[in-house]
């Protein structure tokens, strides 16, 4: 059976292997009868001996092959010489590979459909399965909480999921581990928003985001009462400045991508984000012009050095550096992107 798993949802992709182990019988059968193979320095031959290796004590074999299918279309869609039969000779193979043999192709990004490894699998439907993985959207995301919720054992509050999809995370493993971590916490009872927020850092990158909104509306008060509210609440200034950093250098980011006009998918591998988050960077983004970022995000470095230094006293300079930003002249309400 040949399985090509592409998409940038690592985890997701993870999953759906760890489900074929599973059906490989107890942990340590699993383990004899699974391959892992890194495509950087692979052979064909080396794949097909992989291939070919008969199952021990019966059942099936799992050969994974990381990031070959990549490998072989080149990094600008123009394959080598040698990668190129590569592809030929493995795409002659592949119809000859053993009914015991469940080779997967692991690929972190999308594979097009004119790939012929990619054209082999459809032709050998049912023999083969092609399943992309791409970034879920916010609906998607919900639902996926959700479920994953359940599958503990556990349940989260409508305002929970609202409260973890509001943080901005959209790494699907942090955000496993936190639903496992509320879970726990809530011994039996469904999750509550506030629970999100006395246990997620997750819930505290939303309060930076919230943060950065008010002092792109030249709101300081509200910004530095954020500030302090976190602060309060036992995080270290120095690691909110780092948080804070983080998020103007996503926004400068969007900001010099929205100016080159680039698509929605492009944003969204720039920023390794859901097109639900990127775009509200990019609408953040909009409150201030190219200079001013520029002009900030030097301001946070300089910051950052001072207090490392022992300079400067880490909350007084924060709340000086969010007054100074609140207070620039900011760009004028730009509109938004057209779509694409």
């Amino acid at each position: 059976m040949l399985y090509i798993l592409h998409g940038p949802e690592e985890f997701l992709r993870a999953e759906a292997i760890r489900a074929l182990r599973s059906q490989l019988g107890d942990p340590s059968s699993a383990d004899i009868n699974t391959t892992t193979l890194d495509a950087r320095r692979l052979s064909l031959a080396e794949l097909i001996n992989a291939a070919e290796a008969m199952p021990f004590l019966g059942g099936a074999r799992l050969v994974v092959v990381a990031g070959l299918l990549g490998r072989l279309q080149g990094k600008t869609g123009k394959p080598t010489k040698a990668d190129y039969q590569f592809c030929d000779a493995l795409a002659a193979y592949l119809p000859q590979l053993s009914p015991t043999t469940w080779l997967v192709f692991d690929e972190d990004q999308v594979i097009s459909d004119p790939h012929p490894i990619l054209r082999v699998a459809h032709e050998l439907k049912p023999k083969a399965s092609v399943q992309l993985f791409a970034r879920l959207n916010e609906a998607q995301l919900r639902q996926w909480l959700s479920q994953r919720a359940h599958l503990k054992g556990g349940a989260l509050g409508a305002d929970a999921v609202d409260a973890l999809v509001g943080a901005g995370e959209s790494d699907l493993r942090l955000l496993d581990q936190e639903v496992e971590k509320l879970i726990m916490y809530a011994a039996g009872r469904t999750v509550t928003a506030a629970d999100v927020q006395r246990l997620t850092h997750g819930a505290r990158s939303a309060n930076v985001f919230v943060m950065v909104d008010a002092l792109g509306q030249r709101n300081g008060r509200k910004a530095i009462e954020q500030f302090h509210a976190l602060v309060d609440d036992g995080e270290p200034a120095g690691r909110l400045l780092f948080m804070i950093a983080r998020q103007f250098r996503m926004i400068l980011q969007a900001k010099d991508l929205s100016e080159r006009r680039a698509s929605s998918g492009d944003m969204m591998r720039a920023l390794g984000a859901p097109k639900f988050l990127a775009d509200k960077i990019e609408a953040q983004s909009r409150h201030f012009s190219m200079t001013q970022l520029e002009q900030i995000y030097q301001r946070l470095l300089e910051t950052d050095q001072s207090i490392k230094t022992g300079q400067a006293d880490p909350l007084l300079a924060v709340d000086v550096l969010m007054a100074e930003i609140a207070s620039r002249r900011t760009a004028p309400p730009e509109p938004s992107r057209r779509s694409r």
